[in-house]
């Protein structure tokens, strides 16, 4: 007895076309492993803009926050060359050639720190993570940004482009999730009847409570021997 019409025989061609395809995939995956999508940047401004500054950037990154720290002094040290009225053009393009901000030594090292100079970081108008978590190796500032050199003549927005990603443009898709997930259980248009601080003392309590003497007797039982008096 024959058993063929039981059984689904593919077209020829189908199990190798399978098998093809499957393949592919694999293959995809592991480019995204090692090129996850870049982060991408909205052009407005998100609706926390402004609620963190650079005193949080220190607090999350401080790492990043000196380096910027250094290029705004960088930067102002460039303003001040240019803006010298009694320098002749030779001496202020000689003192612009010569500009550096001195890299801190190493731990331990008794060796004094080396003055850098911003061309010789290397740096491009990209972001780029401090650890794999974050799901990408690097974020464009600007468009094309991978392509764009740092230099003395841009260094200012280059600044204010990577503030503005590191505090906004960047934390937007997680901002946004913490926002839904918070309308679920409040809506947050309707906190603006209250002050920062009394939402936060809604949240989170208030973390240091001055007791009187009246507090601890009509807020506590005494026990184990204690009285009221």
């Amino acid at each position: 007895m024959s058993y063929t019409g039981l059984y689904h025989c593919p077209p020829a061609g189908v199990e190798e076309d399978s098998m093809t395809s499957s393949y592919i995939s694999e293959e995809s995956e592991k480019e995204l492993e090692l090129d996850p999508p870049k982060a991408k940047q909205e052009d407005a401004r998100p609706w926390f803009a402004g609620l963190l500054s650079s005193d949080d950037l220190a607090d999350i990154d401080p790492p990043r926050d000196r380096f910027l720290r250094q290029l705004r002094d960088l930067s102002g040290r460039k303003r001040r060359i240019v803006s010298d009225k009694n320098l002749s053009h030779e001496a202020r393009a000689h003192q612009l050639a010569n500009l550096a901000f001195s890299a801190p030594s190493t731990t331990g090292s008794t060796s004094p720190s080396v003055a850098v100079r911003l061309e010789d970081l290397a740096l491009s108008f990209q972001y780029l993570p401090s650890s794999r978590v974050y799901g990408f190796h690097a974020a464009d500032l600007t468009p094309g940004g991978t392509d764009r050199e740092v230099l003395l003549e841009n260094i200012e927005e280059y600044a204010e482009s990577l503030t503005s990603f590191c505090l906004e443009g960047g934390i937007r898709s997680q901002m946004e999730a913490f926002r839904k997930g918070f309308d679920r259980v409040f809506p947050m248009s309707k906190l603006r009847a209250f002050s920062p601080e009394e939402v936060r003392v809604m949240l989170c309590g208030d973390q240091n409570p001055k007791w009187t003497r009246e507090d601890l007797i009509n807020y506590t039982e005494p026990k184990l021997g204690y009285t009221r008096d």
